[in-house]
């Protein structure tokens, strides 16, 4: 289970192969049977660890948990309020106010870091010491894969003390947020690189691969070719219109206009806890119109057809508010499930390695090094902001930094060839005569050219 699960599912099957451990909320038949098991929820209370399960649905276990988290008295403002008891009150309040993927991540940041680390602090008493010690010991954690914590994680657990604090200095707990000022590692933004030949040399000889690499159009296509069968009409949508995962899975057929050849992104699909969840675009710039291309065009409309089909043999009604892509239930794909798929994918053919994530990166470069301004990639992708767009994928165009290269050779080559015919001579007679006079032969007087002339006539 994970710690920051509002709600969770498990069950009582035991491993065969020891015929005694239980295998909880890990059983195989919990990812494919929704009615397997039953449905539990924890929270912590006062300080307390409250339990209760039994219910049959993920909403019944939600809306339990709301209910008991409505009976409980907001902490009074007193000496003994801990971090930890003021936390868990905030995190209570949190999916009523927020998007229910940032409430999922601001309770991982307390469950996992903040609870265990300044929770036995008292809340009237927490100074900037103890926060700032507590950040320099996460910035130099190491992940169960040996890894160092990127500088952005830490940061984004700040943000989540920080907005916590605020919340507590809005109740009157304290003067000044502790968590403002702190000396943080600052995040450095990685650009994304193509998957060349040398590269992936490289990766085929020791493992050695970028932080962030996509794939050339040539790769993309091989990746393309050799999911035909597969969800190809989603791929394709991913490889070249750069739709986030989210986005790609909530898509719905009344969002698309093939006579038009557009597509609007009108909501996205995130993955909670027990549930997937429609939700608004991250931004309000990803709710976007995506002009589409005439290939496209044809790709989609005969994935509809082929959708059609299989829905009438499962006797599935979807009508044009269903899914674009779905099970043969109509019931939506998870997030979470396309991001597995799309990694057996690509390591079943042997293509170099990419998120899926990362296709979004290939979609903006192979349109920048097409005809595409900053702003048009910008809209593509949804960003809000042109300066991130421009940060992260602001590069000169391929064709014409070769373009700048040749020019750049062109003109020293030209200035040279127009030296040499008097200069590179004058100066190789200049050197082979300073040569002469510092180390003549053994036994040759060298006379000046005068004096030879003289003797000649």
């Amino acid at each position: 289970m994970n710690d920051y699960s509002p709600v969770y599912r498990r069950c009582g099957c035991t491993d065969p192969t020891t015929g005694r451990r239980r295998y909880g909320d890990t059983c195989p038949r919990l990812a494919d049977d929704p009615d397997h098991g039953s449905w539990y929820f924890s929270i912590r209370i006062g300080g307390q660890r409250v339990r209760r399960g039994g219910f049959r649905t993920a909403q019944a276990t939600e809306q339990a948990r709301q209910e008991l988290v409505g009976q409980t008295p907001e902490p009074a403002p007193d000496a003994g309020l801990t971090v930890g008891a003021w936390l868990d009150t905030w995190v209570a309040s949190l999916p009523k106010r927020v998007r229910p993927s940032t409430a999922t991540a601001y309770t991982a940041h307390v469950v996992n870091v903040l609870r265990p680390a300044l929770g036995h602090h008292r809340l009237g008493a927490l100074i900037r010491a103890h926060v700032q010690a507590v950040f320099d010991e996460l910035a130099s954690h190491r992940n169960r894969y040996h890894v160092k914590i990127t500088a952005a994680t830490v940061q984004r657990v700040r943000a989540t003390l920080r907005r916590a604090l605020n919340a507590a200095a809005a109740h009157g707990y304290l003067t000044d947020n502790p968590a403002r000022m702190l000396e943080l590692p600052s995040p450095r933004r990685t650009r994304p690189v193509t998957w060349s030949q040398p590269r992936v040399a490289a990766w085929l000889r020791d493992g050695t691969r970028p932080k962030i690499a996509v794939w050339t159009p040539q790769q993309l296509a091989e990746f393309l070719t050799k999911v035909a069968d597969d969800l190809y009409a989603l791929w394709w949508l991913a490889g070249l219109r750069g739709l986030r995962r989210g986005e790609l899975v909530g898509l719905r057929w009344i969002d698309v206009d093939l006579a038009d050849a557009t597509l609007t992104v009108t909501q996205t699909l995130v993955e909670l806890p027990g549930v997937v969840a429609e939700s608004e675009p991250k931004t309000a710039a990803g709710n976007r119109t995506i002009t589409l291309d005439p290939a496209t065009v044809e790709i989609l409309a005969d994935h509809r057809r082929r959708q059609q089909r299989v829905y009438d043999e499962h006797a599935t009604i979807a009508g044009e508010a269903g899914f674009v892509f779905a099970w043969p239930n109509g019931r939506p794909i998870r997030p979470g499930w396309l991001t597995h798929r799309f990694t057996f994918l690509v390591t079943d053919h042997g293509l170099p390695p990419v998120r899926l994530h990362d296709l979004r990166h290939g979609t903006a470069m192979n349109a920048l090094h097409g005809s595409a301004s900053l702003h048009t990639v910008q809209h593509l992708l949804g960003h809000s902001s042109h300066a991130f767009t421009a940060d992260v994928y602001g590069t000169v165009p391929d064709a014409l930094a070769r373009a700048e290269a040749r020019s750049t050779a062109a003109t020293i080559l030209a200035a040279m060839r127009q030296t040499r015919p008097v200069d590179v001579l004058q100066h190789r007679a200049e050197v082979r005569r300073a040569r002469l006079r510092q180390a003549p032969l053994a036994g040759v007087t060298v006379k000046p050219r005068a004096e030879l002339r003289k003797r000649s006539a």
